[in-house]
């Protein structure tokens, strides 16, 4: 998990610079957290404005004084000059985190073919995850899966004595941005199902300030399987909308219906499981955040027209609250939005 962040400064009504950072997090197989913060590298920072490349270097982090610009390099050039950061594009992704409490470091270098982006495969373009809303002032936090399913080849070195390898591994990636955060959620996410290759699913749901500081309710659940989309949101529900019930921490259970189809699941997790992660806050990176990658997931997809079922299960969810407050298990539901603004996010969603 990646994040860089320029801080506001109040008193001069703009992104201050000199107050700008990235923190790099790897939660291990076991749930153990390891957390590396570059927080004096203003200008380690580098992107590309049109596409998925992106990258951080440590500040003087450099052997080479001729490569003092950071931007992307090869694999081999980036491990010879990077002491830590990392670098990623759309087909692929190194990087290096040194945790200084744990004085740990793990590298990783691997290719990525993407097998599917946002919305049915290989018919059209990659949709808005948060509608063409998100993109506008004042909708925050923007929200895209920039791949719901993607095969990643490649290593982990963690110390000189650990590695790991894989081939065609199953890859997902997503990313946030904006002014705010929410200031509640729950996130959900399964790339990984019993008998079935071929699925991917999305689930999320949040309390959010937009619009001048309006609070809003909003969740989404998405599924991907064999190249379809089934797409559940405040544009797509229909009159019974969605509705969940997440405890503050160890069960999930949602249910939402379309004019199509209607879906319905509930995922769970041991009470001992899960790891305390850095979200973002008004007042930069806290432990607001507790994630864990083994939760048990059962899914029912209903054709309204067929009667056809589909039902799904993994043990291998990731599951995830963060904010506040969660002193009670969360009971909510969202409405359709009203037809003549869902007709024109629907028109222009992907575009």
């Amino acid at each position: 998990m990646y994040s860089h962040e320029r801080r506001v400064d109040p008193s001069l009504s703009h992104m201050d610079p000199g107050q700008a950072g990235c923190v790099m997090q790897l939660l291990m197989p076991d749930d153990t957290l390891l957390v590396q913060e570059i927080r004096d590298a203003p200008n380690g920072f580098w992107n590309r404005k049109y596409g998925l490349d992106i990258g951080q270097w440590s500040n003087m982090s450099t052997k080479n004084t001729r490569m003092r610009s950071p931007r992307a390099l090869s694999p081999r050039l980036f491990f010879e000059n990077v002491e830590s950061g990392f670098q990623l594009g759309t087909r692929w992704h190194q990087g290096r985190l040194v945790c200084p409490q744990s004085h740990e470091s793990v590298s990783w270098s691997f290719s990525v073919e993407p097998l599917s982006f946002w919305g049915r495969r290989g018919t059209e373009r990659p949709r808005d995850t948060a509608s063409w809303l998100g993109r506008l002032p004042g909708f925050d936090t923007g929200y895209q899966v920039l791949m719901s399913q993607a095969r990643v080849s490649g290593y982990v070195q963690h110390g000189e004595h650990s590695r790991l390898e894989f081939e065609n591994a199953i890859g997902y990636a997503e990313k946030n941005w904006g002014l705010t955060f929410p200031s509640k959620w729950f996130w959900l996410q399964c790339s990984h199902f019993e008998n079935e290759p071929d699925a991917s699913f999305t689930a999320v749901g949040a309390v959010r300030s937009i619009a001048g500081g309006i609070a809003e309710t909003i969740g989404m659940i998405a599924l991907t399987f064999r190249g379809e989309f089934y797409e559940f949101a405040n544009w797509s529900v229909d009159e019974r909308g969605m509705q969940w019930d997440v405890a503050p921490w160890g069960s999930w259970k949602m249910r939402a219906s379309s004019k199509s189809h209607s879906i319905e699941l509930c995922a769970d997790c041991d009470s001992a499981a899960g790891t305390r992660v850095l979200g973002p806050t008004r007042s930069g990176m806290k432990y607001t955040v507790r994630d864990a990658s083994s939760g048990r997931l059962r899914l029912t997809l209903l054709s309204h027209a067929s009667g056809e079922r589909l039902e799904l299960q993994s043990n291998l969810c990731a599951v995830e609250i963060g904010g506040a407050p969660w002193d009670d298990k969360w009971d909510a539901s969202m409405r359709p939005l009203p037809q003549g603004i869902s007709t024109l996010i629907r028109a222009f969603n992907g575009v």
